[in-house]
């Protein structure tokens, strides 16, 4: 279950596509990552520009390579195809505990 502060749901409200597609999103992760992933959502806000992107944070203990081999693909057969529709609004990014 993923955690929504005040300030992430907000932005989605201001956000409503990546609402549309997030639900897709955490299914496609689901299937390509092992099941010890913990996945959260945080709020970046960029001083130099003053904007706001949504990251999607797959959180791991998993073998670095490992994981990164499941991101490229994950990446290649998937997330390619939705970066164009959401730029800098929306991202996914990998972290390792």
């Amino acid at each position: 279950m993923l955690t929504i502060t005040p300030k992430i749901e907000e932005y989605l409200k201001q956000n409503t596509d990546i609402v549309l597609v997030l639900p897709e999103v955490i299914e496609k992760i689901k299937k390509y990552f092992p099941e010890n992933i913990d996945l959260e959502l945080e709020l970046f806000h960029d001083p130099e520009d003053n904007s706001e992107s949504l990251i999607l944070e797959i959180v791991t203990n998993e073998n670095w390579e490992k994981i990164d081999k499941i991101y490229d693909k994950f990446f290649d057969e998937y997330w390619i195809y939705k970066v164009p529709l959401y730029g800098s609004k929306f991202s996914i990014m990998t972290y390792f505990v």
